[in-house]
């Protein structure tokens, strides 16, 4: 029986801070829920226009660009990274495999499609080695190494790094905020936002800071960020501006909401958010609401919250089959999952 990610995550603090972020590199792999109904919430069923097979051991991302799709595969030592054609499934570039060499990663944590001018790059942050490796997306097919290698200045370690246009918030496991702020040399030179609010009140910080273990996403334009915490039904909607972070909003869905056992902590409403996914409109995030399963292979879920960029609830879409990530099409015509099943597949639905 797998470790959950509740208990796993207050034995960090008795733990090295090399364990710590070993273990945060897996905590994907060991939180396990299954997709419920939102209360009180009106939905529109989501019925799959199609099914795309793909190869992939344990994926964990997924994103779409340049007719292609891109997914994190935790598993794939020959390559952590895959590129598979959006109309046949078929693997087309296999990046950043697992090695101590220049151009190989120990543990790819997250990445993120970026775009400057006519270039579209591909970062991919490295927790093994605290470093970003760049790849020139538009021009895999004659060179598929990193073109640019960005270390870390500090022994400071993160689970997630996010451009925000000029330099990066970085996800840690800090006591007294939420986010260190880098910049484009991946030096820290702020520290910004709180967690959030709990219930109860938590006197432990360590405890509620592993309570808020989550992600955060981007919109391309680089006007918005939103972090989400696997603990909650909660998405925190933040402007980004002139290198900073402004908290707009907190959308929510079922607040933080457990209650603490010496050092140790158990939710009293099930997991929030899954994943999430930024078009060129609007928010699409994944959320779960149930108990955890630990019979269950992968965490998935069955529904879909659709927001503005202001945090406004425009929509919730039931899936007809649940899935563990997602992606969306920047003109919000088509939204992409991978589905919990034993060949891994790619479905698609039409939203208009």
């Amino acid at each position: 029986m797998p470790l959950s990610l509740l208990k796993v995550a207050f034995a960090i603090k008795k733990m090295s801070m090399k364990k710590i972020f070993s273990i945060l590199g897996i905590c994907i792999t060991l939180i396990v829920v299954l997709g419920c109904k939102p209360n009180n919430a009106e939905t529109k069923q989501l019925e799959c226009t199609r099914k795309i097979p793909i190869e992939v051991s344990l994926p964990t991302d997924l994103a779409t660009e340049l007719n292609s799709f891109i997914v994190s595969d935790f598993k794939d030592a020959k390559g952590m990274i895959k590129v598979f054609d959006m109309e046949t499934g078929k693997l087309k570039y296999q990046l950043a495999p697992k090695g101590e060499a220049k151009d190989e990663v120990l543990e790819a944590s997250n990445f993120e499609l970026l775009k400057d001018n006519e270039e579209t790059w591909l970062y991919v942050y490295d927790l093994g080695k605290g470093k970003l490796l760049k790849y020139d997306f538009g021009n895999l097919a004659n060179n598929n190494s990193p073109t640019q290698i960005d270390k870390l200045k500090s022994n400071d370690r993160y689970y997630c790094i996010n451009n925000i246009g000029k330099g990066y918030a970085a996800l840690g496991v800090f006591e007294n905020h939420k986010f260190d702020l880098l910049n484009d040399s991946l030096k820290k030179y702020s520290t910004y936002g709180s967690y959030l609010p709990n219930k109860e009140k938590v006197s432990n910080k360590m405890i509620d800071a592993m309570a808020n273990f989550g992600r955060s996403v981007v919109s391309s334009d680089k006007k918005i960020l939103v972090n989400f915490s696997f603990a909650a039904g909660v998405l925190r909607f933040y402007d980004i501006k002139d290198r900073a972070l402004i908290h707009r909003k907190d959308a929510v869905v079922k607040p933080m909401n457990f209650k603490v056992k010496n050092d140790d902590y158990q939710l009293q409403d099930g997991l929030g958010f899954l994943d999430a996914s930024i078009s060129d409109n609007y928010v699409y995030a994944l959320y779960s609401g149930e108990k955890e399963n630990f019979n269950a292979p992968m965490p998935t879920a069955s529904y879909v919250y659709k927001y503005d960029y202001q945090g406004n609830l425009k929509d919730v879409y039931h899936l007809d089959k649940a899935a563990f990530t997602l992606a969306v099409k920047n003109d919000d015509s088509q939204l992409f999952t991978i589905v919990d099943d034993p060949n891994s597949k790619i479905f698609v639905y039409n939203l208009k």
